[in-house]
């Protein structure tokens, strides 16, 4: 995962599987009080902010009637266009931990919130929940450093101490506050 994007379409193909893999959109998420369709909508959003910030545009919300696979499946490929614009993945992109290169930004935030959603959807579906293994060790190893940001209010939820000898995945999701 050497290139700028490498990382993204990996992560990001994993997470359409999930998606295009869902039939009960109602499904309750292991984020309190969201369904399947509010943990997609959520990561549509982002998607879609990214693109909007990128593109000098406005975002566009998801509506109520929108069909989220179709959404997703448009935000995805979006945001893939942005990472194939050199220019684009060197802007500097205004996060909560400070400014990031986008490429940056989307290979180390988009892809932790796009692996913890991937787990989400996957629980809440009864779909496979293994996650993409050098993309777990090479996003946990990332945002480590990011740990008492991550830890504000609205960002991330409160870090789970890992049992001793926990594989690399639930370290992970022990991590972004799942319990496994």
């Amino acid at each position: 995962m050497s290139e700028p994007g490498d990382l993204f379409t990996a992560v990001a193909a994993d997470f359409s599987a999930r998606v295009h893999g869902t039939s009960d959109w109602s499904a309750e998420s292991p984020c309190e009080g969201w369904s399947a369709r509010d943990l997609v909508v959520h990561v549509i959003t982002m998607f879609r902010s990214v693109t909007a910030w990128a593109n000098g545009d406005v975002r566009v919300e998801v509506t109520a009637d929108e069909d989220v696979v179709v959404a997703w499946d448009s935000a995805n490929a979006d945001l893939e266009a942005v990472l194939a614009d050199p220019a684009i993945c060197a802007a500097v992109f205004p996060t909560p931990f400070g400014p990031m290169p986008v490429d940056q930004m989307i290979d180390q935030l988009i892809c932790l919130e796009l692996l913890a959603h991937t787990w989400d959807l996957s629980r809440a579906t009864g779909q496979d929940d293994t996650l993409n293994a050098d993309a777990v060790e090479w996003v946990h190893n990332a945002v480590k450093t990011l740990d008492a940001v991550l830890r504000d209010p609205g960002i991330m939820g409160s870090k789970i101490e890992s049992p001793a000898g926990a594989d690399a995945q639930t370290q992970f999701l022990n991590f972004v506050g799942r319990a496994v």
